[in-house]
């Protein structure tokens, strides 16, 4: 079973005080990683580590291009579909906090605050329809801790959050008629919204401070104090997998040439990351980081969006154990693909390539990627050799 989720969320990819290492902090997200058309919001009465947030995020945003009036209060944005519609948009602050976050919340995870109203609505309806609604058992806010994220963890305590999805109000242009029709969205852009946010104002920060300082547009950001597994679980991440910067040497950058690659930024991987890649290659993964990069202008294909279920134009990154670790992992991988696969190397990496995927080791390291046939060669051509200082 967990090859199979392996093969849906993973293998396409071949085809405050926290956890956080401050001083390791390597790869810093690029103020030209999002598009000139994002707007940041935040509530009007949220905490000031919140607005701080916020606004740091907004000047990164103006540094690199973007509108000068590019932070907004986000009950205004939420009374102005339009707008809120035809931007990206990165929403920060608490789930209490921001309207617009609430709004694009998705189902990777769950709040407290919300699974408190959850809770409220589903034994209204439970009383009104009490066959048609789920078990007890079943129900989603049974969920426990201050935040629960899917094949991440329960956590209590301080916790930031980052999550990038669909934008809603997009999609509700598209159904009230006034976006492009599903048939026309492979020919203009598909709206992201990026949630910053956590548990608290802390963990708010911590986020912003991911996004910002590492680079980071996916994952969970406990503090120091949070209890967190010693080691990953299908269903949750451990205490490595949390402090794991990206290597200095990855390939965390714009690829230019004829037809060039905009980094973005990396997502950290869930359990079932980690369990479908024991599954499929043999072997277990110490950490693993997902790179994401844009080809061309705007997000054309749902394959090539940010949201973790996406893995087009993606560089995947695994640690194991030991090289002869590695060298394995190489060999179940492309098993697990099958086809005709010729060999390539490149910096010192060796492995496989066919059709356009590539697997590779080095060390005791694993890459493989999704990128566009052509530039994913350009990238292959930077690779750097981990050396024996690579984390």
């Amino acid at each position: 079973m967990r090859a199979a989720l392996f093969l849906v969320l993973l293998l396409p990819v071949l085809a405050g005080a926290s956890l956080l290492d401050r001083s390791a902090l390597d790869a810093v997200l690029p103020a030209s990683a999002f598009p000139a058309n994002t707007l940041v919001c935040v509530g009007d009465a949220a905490p000031r580590a919140e607005q701080d947030a916020a606004a740091r995020i907004a000047a990164a945003l103006r540094a690199g291009g973007g509108p000068t009036d590019n932070l907004r209060s986000a009950e205004a944005l939420n009374r102005d579909p339009l707008a809120a519609g035809r931007h990206h948009l990165i929403a920060v602050g608490t789930w209490a906090d921001n309207v617009v976050l609430r709004k694009c919340w998705g189902h990777w995870a769950m709040t407290a605050p919300q699974r408190a109203v959850y809770q409220r609505e589903e034994e209204t309806a439970r009383a009104a329809f009490p066959a048609d609604k789920l078990t007890p058992e079943e129900a989603p806010w049974r969920w426990a801790g201050d935040l629960t994220v899917f094949a991440t963890g329960q956590f209590t305590g301080s916790v930031g959050y980052l999550e990038p999805g669909r934008n809603f109000y997009a999609l509700q242009l598209i159904a009230n008629g006034l976006g492009s029709k599903p048939e026309e969205l492979a020919k203009t852009d598909q709206y992201f919204v990026l949630k910053v946010t956590g548990t608290d104002a802390d963990g708010v920060a911590r986020a912003a401070n991911a996004l910002l300082e590492r680079g980071q547009l996916y994952g969970v950001l406990p503090a120091e104090e949070v209890t967190v597994p010693a080691d990953w679980s299908p269903g949750a991440l451990g205490h490595p997998q949390f402090i794991a910067p990206l290597p200095a040497w990855a390939p965390a950058a714009d690829v230019p040439g004829d037809a060039p690659l905009r980094y973005l930024g990396w997502l950290q991987g869930s359990g079932l990351h980690y369990a479908g890649f024991q599954e499929a290659a043999g072997v277990a993964p110490k950490r693993l980081w997902r790179l994401k990069f844009a080809a061309g202008a705007g997000f054309k294909a749902y394959e090539d969006f940010l949201t973790p279920r996406a893995s087009g134009n993606e560089v995947l990154l695994v640690e194991t154990a030991d090289p002869a670790a590695a060298r394995t992992a190489v060999q179940g991988l492309t098993t697990a693909l099958g086809g005709a696969w010729e060999p390539y190397a490149t910096n010192g990496w060796e492995g496989v390539r066919s059709g356009g995927v590539t697997v590779l080791a080095c060390e005791r390291w694993v890459l493989s990627e999704s990128l566009p046939p052509g530039p994913d060669l350009a990238l292959l051509a930077t690779l750097k050799h981990p050396g024996e200082d690579a984390r």
